[in-house]
């Protein structure tokens, strides 16, 4: 059969169409092979307060060694459970790097001063290699250099290789057109994300990517883009504030998609399509990096609750975790998706990271589900670590995706207009940091916080020692006049009062310690 290697002259109408629909709202009809869009109405921050912040970084995180992981926990070296609370930031425009969008200094202060101590920075392969085989070493500079600048500011960094709708040969972004493989299947032009279900082309794309088929004159489109992968790793492989690689997006299942959309998921095409991938991929990485984290995703259908996944861990490396996304439209199918990735840690031992969450407040029929709050409560209960989505406003075009953006333009300051109060005063809110211990339970309502965990290792049966410290952020938009707190069990406030992170430290060996945090 033909190749046909995509290219924007194939298409000079064509326009970069997911500005037009909604991030990432995919609904499914069950009985039907099909997909839905549900559209999402922009927060506006008109007659809102702005969020306030205090001054320098926040200093809850120091450097206590790699990051690595306990069954479904991330720990650092003294075996502190991190619950990370971060943000995306991916830029899909062309140069695809932060910093020629305006993210500086000032922006990582206020994501540091505001308890943000994750970024899940976007490495786009349209980018990295332009042409094949050829590593762009000014892209790649641009990224270490971002990643160096959250360091500063004591903010880690989950490096992604992101794609939407393979590239932007379909609209989308991600593979360079070189990359696009679609054997002279027809491109029928659909928005985000209905091109996934009725674009044969587009799952063609998907299915030479599965296949490692060769480029035309070249190597197979796996062996290019583990080449990526190796490139950047070999530049933060030293970096302790790097906690890890997530290999790909959102991948998708190309021509067999519909197996992966309920009942028990796909585990044929996770086994003969997503573990030879993440094999070669772990074993690049590995080559010159044997100390980060590696994150694999399951197929993008997992996010909507109604499938789990049987990705392995791949054979020979250690330090996996599974990256997830939480994209469910019922509260009963969030739950879901928490549960089967719960469960699929239990099954492999592998670490857990919630990657993109977002608002989605104009979906009829939600529930619980219509604000950024009651979402993050579902994070918090889940106990789960993530990265919100989105911190910037470039989503392909810089016009689109309001609703969930924390600013409108990262050209300009992180203060007044240029906030989006709506979505920050929602996501700032007192959070765990390091516990020196497992989580048991959290609440949070208006300035009240109550958090409880026990001082034994999980899955093993160790204490931590006494003088353990355990860290939470409070922050000063919630408690402006300062918070008195309460401790039950064997434990003691040693950090100053009022601090915006707050130290809890183990006082003796009881079987569990709980803070509660009132605004004074």
């Amino acid at each position: 059969m033909k190749i046909k290697a995509a290219s924007w002259s194939n298409h000079p109408g064509r326009v970069q169409k997911r500005v037009l629909l909604s991030r990432k709202v995919l609904g499914r009809t069950f009985g039907v092979l099909t997909c839905a869009i549900v559209l999402v109405a922009c927060s506006t921050n008109s007659g809102q307060p702005q969020a306030t912040t205090s001054s320098g970084s926040l200093s809850g995180h120091d450097q206590s060694g790699w990051v690595t992981h306990r069954g479904r926990w991330l720990v650092n070296a003294n075996g502190q459970v991190l619950m990370f609370h971060g943000v995306n930031l991916v830029l899909k425009d062309a140069p695809y790097y932060p910093s020629a969008f305006g993210f500086d200094a000032q922006y990582a202060q206020w994501l540091s001063s505001n308890g943000f101590d994750l970024v899940r920075l976007g490495v786009l392969a349209s980018g990295e290699m332009p042409s094949p085989g050829v590593i762009s070493s000014s892209y790649v500079g641009h990224i270490v250099d971002t990643v160096n600048l959250l360091a500063r500011f004591h903010i880690y960094v989950l490096l992604d290789w992101h794609q939407d709708d393979y590239g932007p040969y379909f609209g989308g972004d991600g593979m360079p057109n070189w990359m696009t493989l679609t054997n002279g299947q027809p491109d029928k032009q659909f928005a985000f994300p209905l091109d996934y279900t009725f674009n044969p082309a587009l799952q063609e794309a998907f299915q030479a990517f599965w296949n490692n088929q060769q480029v035309p004159g070249g190597k197979g489109l796996q062996d290019y883009y583990v080449e990526m992968l190796k490139a950047v790793a070999s530049k933060v492989a030293t970096n302790p504030w790097v906690i890890g690689y997530e290999v790909m997006n959102e991948p998708w299942p190309g021509t067999s998609w519909n197996k992966c959309t309920f009942g028990n998921g796909c585990p044929q095409l996770d086994a003969s399509e997503l573990d030879p991938f993440y094999a070669r991929a772990a074993q690049a990485i590995r080559s010159v990096d044997s100390r980060h984290m590696i994150f694999l995703e399951p197929f993008v259908l997992f996010n909507f609750g109604g499938a789990p996944t049987h990705i392995s861990i791949p054979k020979g490396i250690t330090n996996v975790g599974l990256a997830f996304h939480q994209y469910a439209l019922s509260a009963s199918q969030a739950q879901q998706v928490f549960n089967n990735a719960i469960g699929w840690s239990s099954s492999t031992g592998g670490a857990l990271l919630n990657t993109e969450w977002s608002n989605s407040s104009s979906i009829p029929g939600v529930g619980g589900l219509d604000s950024i709050e009651a979402q993050e409560n579902l994070e918090d209960h889940n106990f789960m670590p993530f990265t919100y989505w989105v911190m910037n406003n470039c989503d392909i075009a810089c016009s689109s995706n309001q609703y969930a953006a924390m600013f409108y333009n990262l050209k300009d300051p992180p203060t007044g207009l240029n906030v989006n109060t709506a979505v920050d005063m929602s996501l700032i809110r007192p959070e765990a940091m390091k516990l020196s211990g497992t989580p048991l339970s959290t609440n949070y309502s208006g300035t009240t916080f109550a958090y409880a965990w026990s001082p034994v290792r999980s899955s093993i049966s160790t204490r931590y020692p006494i003088g353990s410290i355990s860290t939470f952020f409070m922050p000063k938009l919630i408690y402006p006049n300062g918070y008195s707190v309460s401790v039950s069990g064997p434990a003691r406030v040693v950090s100053p009062p009022d601090a915006q992170v707050l130290e809890i430290s183990q006082t003796d060996s009881g079987q569990s310690i709980g803070i509660e945090v009132l605004a004074k």
